[in-house]
């Protein structure tokens, strides 16, 4: 698969059906799709997934909206996606990635765990605060944000 990984063009933006896998909430996703760096990866000119980086502080920037479509899930896209978006962040100096994921989202937290991404800390009741539909994933329902930060 010869998927290619490049900063958005100027018009270019990703699907809200694939920004939607990241995040349910268009009025979240509304808040901070212009604020940040959108990253897309291609499969023959087609957007297969994509990321944004946005910046948060002066040594941190945050990964949001991390996303593969389904159909092109468990090839190794998504740790490609992170690879760049961790070279991303070093080559503009900054010294923290942050990501950020439900509780209930237990294959996330695994992966993040496997690109050294540690536990920094949890935002309690961010779900039920931010969110007006329950947000259902591997059987439970994602009740804190746990915030995750390596060193780039």
């Amino acid at each position: 698969m010869d998927i290619k990984i490049n900063k958005a063009g100027p018009n270019e933006s990703l699907p809200i059906d694939l920004l939607l896998l990241a995040d349910p909430s268009e009025e979240m996703i509304s808040k901070y799709l212009n604020s940040g760096e959108t990253f897309v990866a291609k499969l023959d000119d087609k957007i297969v997934g994509g990321f944004i980086l946005l910046p948060i502080s002066e040594g941190e920037i945050e990964i949001k909206n991390i996303a593969v479509y389904p159909e092109y899930q468990k090839k190794g896209l998504g740790k490609e996606l992170m690879k760049y978006a961790i070279r991303t962040a070093k080559m503009e100096a900054y010294d923290f990635l942050i990501i950020k994921t439900a509780d209930s989202s237990r294959y996330q937290i695994s992966f993040y765990e496997k690109l050294k991404f540690k536990l920094d800390s949890t935002i309690k009741g961010h779900y039920i605060q931010y969110y007006k539909e329950p947000i259902i994933e591997n059987g439970l329902e994602a009740v804190d944000q746990l915030v995750f930060r390596r060193s780039v």
